[in-house]
């Protein structure tokens, strides 16, 4: 995220997609900020980067539990580099 940007951080179930970018319900610009998703125990399942609408840096998945998953990174909306992921079994 460009540092003089300034941070938005928004529940995901806040975001409506339209036209392929994201934004936040009810504004006519594209989203850019953070979103979070979380499970229905309050445990954060995913957490991502979102600039001018489009997924944009790092993401990361969790499972109910809070053990993560899954890390990767997105550019200009296509994944972009290596994606990680964690097995419980180490």
């Amino acid at each position: 995220m460009d540092k003089n940007t300034k941070q938005r951080h928004v529940d995901w179930c806040n975001l409506t997609l339209k036209d392929n970018l994201y934004y936040l319900n009810d504004e006519n610009e594209p989203f850019t900020g953070n979103y979070y998703v979380y499970f229905d125990n309050g445990q954060l399942g995913e957490k991502g980067e979102i600039k001018n609408g489009s997924n944009n840096g790092r993401f990361t998945i969790w499972d109910e539990k809070g053990v993560k998953l899954l890390e990767g990174g997105y550019k200009g909306g296509k994944k972009h580099g290596k994606v990680m992921l964690f097995y419980k079994t180490g």
